[in-house]
């Protein structure tokens, strides 16, 4: 009896390691790449085709965001980077159609080689944290078509997948609720400030703000007022978003960046001044930024948490 009793004992310990083996062997690898460095991945053919043009030009506009077009090599080379976009014609027989297929339903396979679907997305499926988008057609023809009239769809995919991986660093220690009401009661404006931010300098119209990863400062004034005055940035880079219906001009180098729009519904102008270092870092500002309420907006909001 004694002896079934260690045999049992000693079966139960080696499942247990071996299913501990399992599921560290199972575990997924750390990808590799910067936040916002993106891999478009195709064909050598289709580099030489004007669908190269096209998604250059989509993507050169997404600053401060970076891209690399590169031939199809490996899969097993691409497949762990951080994001990756995956570019084909499912029937032009390239190895890089094939795997698009695989990654397809039986029906979306049928429906690519008849033009029909555009895009798959994937998150985390190789390594972590990892965003792939597989964008495709059965003509190269129509392929440059769908870019042209989706291309921005598949950038904003990958902002908001780096937005959500910022998010959750930033707010890992929980957010600054009581210090988030002060400033929208002192300022009339809400953001969602980390633990760890303070309050350095409050006055009407201006506001500083300091972090461990970040300081900002933020100037505003009715639409018919001048704004506090602002350095410019020297040597500076442009691009616009849209955001809440607000067009934003940003305006950023490698330690600052700037975001100025109009809020009609508050009718007042705003410059949020951010200062950082590294242009990874930027999505830590924009992420913050992401979280910007006007009055009506967060008096709505305050309003729904209390019914």
């Amino acid at each position: 009896m004694m002896l079934h009793k260690y045999i049992l004992i000693l079966f139960l310990t080696a499942f247990t390691l071996i299913t501990i083996s399992c599921t560290k062997s199972k575990k997924k690898p750390i990808s590799q790449g910067k936040a916002g460095e993106i891999y478009i991945v195709m064909d050598k053919r289709l580099l030489e085709h004007p669908i190269k043009n096209i998604i250059e030009q989509i993507f050169t506009m997404e600053k401060p965001y970076q891209h690399k077009i590169i031939p199809f090599q490996n899969w097993d080379t691409h497949k762990i980077q951080r994001n990756l976009l995956i570019v084909g014609n499912v029937n032009d027989g390239s190895e890089i159609s094939t795997i698009i297929l695989s990654h397809l339903t039986e029906a979306a396979r049928e429906n690519a080689k008849n033009n029909l679907g555009f895009v798959k997305v994937e998150n985390d499926t190789f390594a972590v944290p990892q965003k792939i988008i597989y964008a495709y057609s059965g003509s190269d023809s129509l392929l440059a078509e769908r870019f042209l009239q989706k291309g921005n769809n598949l950038a904003d995919e990958f902002r908001l997948f780096e937005q959500k991986q910022t998010y959750t660093l930033l707010y890992k220690n929980g957010f600054d609720q009581k210090l988030s009401e002060d400033l929208f009661r002192k300022h009339d404006f809400y953001l969602k400030l980390p633990q760890n931010t303070k309050i350095t300098h409050s006055e009407t119209q201006k506001l500083t703000l300091s972090h461990p990863d970040f300081s900002c400062t933020v100037v505003y004034a009715d639409s018919a007022q001048s704004l506090p005055k602002i350095e410019p940035i020297q040597e500076k880079k442009q691009h616009i978003f849209e955001f809440k219906n607000m067009k934003i001009l940003s305006l950023y180098n490698e330690d600052i960046t700037q975001f100025a729009f109009v809020d009609e519904m508050q009718k007042r102008k705003y410059i949020f001044e951010f200062k950082v270092k590294g242009t990874e870092n930027i999505f830590v500002v924009q992420t913050l930024f992401s979280t910007f309420e006007n009055a009506p907006e967060h008096n709505a909001k305050l309003k729904m948490e209390k019914n």
